[in-house]
């Protein structure tokens, strides 16, 4: 019978993955000091929330002479002032696009590429060990890293 080593493991990475968010969520706030997110004004919110009422995000990501373009949307969300949100989904689902819609960007810097190259992202100073080991850590890939087969050449 394989349900059971299938149903260990997938418990095992419940568990694993409730440590981890339990630690990020017990760890201290970020200092004001230390954040570059800066605002002098408050939005003009009614009701408090801020979100998306049918909303549609769209990004060229074929040639100009093709029609097809990325669309994220419609989108209903709300987002509770002075409350945590979590965006949570697979690989591809959006979370990334949705981010960056938030923040009025356009998508740039991931691409399709591992993802080493998407942290070096052609650095012009060469490739520098230390200072890549150093975004895996404060990114918090190692463990991810641990994970997949072929590690940052994913």
């Amino acid at each position: 019978m394989t349900m059971l080593p299938e149903q260990v493991s997938s418990l095992l990475h419940a568990y694993v993955s409730m440590q981890r968010i339990e630690e990020f969520l017990s760890e201290a706030e970020v200092p004001d000091w230390a954040s570059s997110l800066k605002s002098n004004t408050s939005p003009d919110i009614s009701d408090g929330k801020i979100g998306f009422r049918a909303a549609s995000f769209r990004w060229d990501v074929a040639p100009k002479n093709e029609p097809s373009r990325f669309t994220l949307g419609p989108l209903n969300i709300e987002f509770p002032k002075g409350k945590l949100t979590l965006v949570i989904g697979p690989t591809g689902s959006g979370k990334s696009a949705l981010l960056n819609a938030l923040l009025g960007a356009n998508l740039i810097g991931l691409e399709h590429a591992t993802i080493k190259d998407n942290i070096i992202f052609g650095s012009r100073l060469g490739h520098d060990e230390a200072r890549y080991q150093a975004v895996i850590e404060a990114c918090t890939l190692t463990r991810d890293l641990e994970t997949f087969d072929t590690g940052d050449l994913t």
